[in-house]
């Protein structure tokens, strides 16, 4: 799955589509290169139970799962939904009232990842949620990887909570979106 990318990415050559049947074992090579780096920096994969071809049939069905494309070449994913994960605890955001979007299983290619990409799809889904009416993105990230909590700060999520859920520690994040 992995592909040689260019020194330097045209963000024009960038495309994103809604996930569709025949894009399932693409997304699942694309979780599983993510996850067995995961493995390998810090002894876990997350999305392991997440690849199945039915995990990702059921989740489409209610959520907008993205797949971003450089020259063809598959290289992230992203999850957005109206609806906010179960085991988050509304009340712990700034603004628990506020119309919001979540974001989840933000997955770039690693030979894509410090390239821009993920940043690129921040602002998609930040749009998204304009289109949504919401008027926050929110998130979580695993606090153990600290390229994730780097990156979300870089691109403006700010923290709300520490939470513990299936045995991890994540933050809770947002980022104000605009009409």
């Amino acid at each position: 799955m992995s592909a040689k990318p260019e020194s330097a990415l045209n963000f024009a050559n960038l495309s994103m589509h809604r996930i569709r049947i025949m894009d399932i074992s693409t997304a699942q090579a694309l979780f599983e290169d993510c996850a067995a780096t995961l493995r390998v920096r810090y002894g876990m994969g997350q999305w392991g139970i997440a690849t199945t071809a039915r995990q990702i049939e059921r989740t489409m069905v209610d959520r907008q799962v993205m797949l971003v494309h450089y020259l063809g070449v598959c290289v992230a994913t992203f999850t957005v939904m109206r609806t906010s994960p179960s085991w988050y605890p509304l009340e712990r955001f700034s603004h628990p009232d506020a119309k919001a979007t979540y974001l989840t299983n933000v997955c770039v290619m690693p030979s894509f990842q410090g390239r821009g990409v993920g940043r690129w799809c921040i602002g998609r889904a930040c749009e998204i949620a304009v289109r949504q009416g919401a008027t926050t993105l929110r998130s979580d990230v695993y606090t153990e990887i600290t390229e994730a909590v780097h990156f979300a700060h870089n691109v403006g999520f700010t923290w709300c909570a520490e939470v513990m859920y299936a045995n991890h520690s994540h933050w809770l994040c947002e980022i104000p979106v605009t009409q």
